[in-house]
């Protein structure tokens, strides 16, 4: 009886660690695409909170997923959504930096970090401030190593992405 007990409760926990993990990448993607595309600024304790949920590397794909969509230019309506942006961006650079001895750096989210913020942009006074302004003086910028592996995974990506369409193709 014990033991079927402690499967159940086994299972049910793992169930609402499931649930909970789903609301919450969600919520991580919301936020991002509302400071991007509607100009939803998040609040200090809403900030806060997302940046908690951002010491989970699972949740940070959300970042990815909506990061690596941007591949054109992108106008945003805020000034201080661009800056806020720039402040969770840097935190999750901040995250790179204190992982990087345990090598779990997430290259893909680097660098689709660093192909948007090229992207990104809001116009003020007929000038466009990229959001790369708000994240050069980050220290994850000098690290030359880093930056290294990411390009080599990316374009080892890009290869292979190249290839299949020719495999498709043929």
């Amino acid at each position: 009886m014990v033991v079927e007990d402690d499967e159940e409760f086994v299972a049910q926990n793992r169930k609402d660690s499931d649930t909970t993990l789903l609301f919450d990448f969600n919520r991580v993607k919301d936020t991002i695409k509302g400071l991007l595309y509607d100009a939803k600024l998040v609040e200090h304790e809403e900030k806060g909170d997302l940046c908690e949920l951002l010491n989970d590397s699972r949740l940070r794909q959300a970042v990815t997923e909506v990061l690596i969509e941007i591949n054109t230019p992108k106008k945003i309506k805020s000034h201080d959504c661009l800056r806020m942006l720039a402040d969770i961006l840097r935190y999750i650079l901040t995250l790179f930096v204190h992982e990087k001895n345990e090598y779990q750096i997430d290259f893909q989210l680097m660098s689709s970090i660093l192909d948007s913020s090229g992207f990104v942009y809001i116009v003020e006074n007929r000038r466009k401030t990229y959001l790369t302004y708000y994240m050069a003086d980050h220290g994850m910028w000098t690290d030359i190593l880093a930056w290294k592996e990411c390009i080599m995974m990316n374009l080892n990506i890009r290869m292979q992405e190249s290839n299949d369409r020719l495999l498709k193709r043929q």
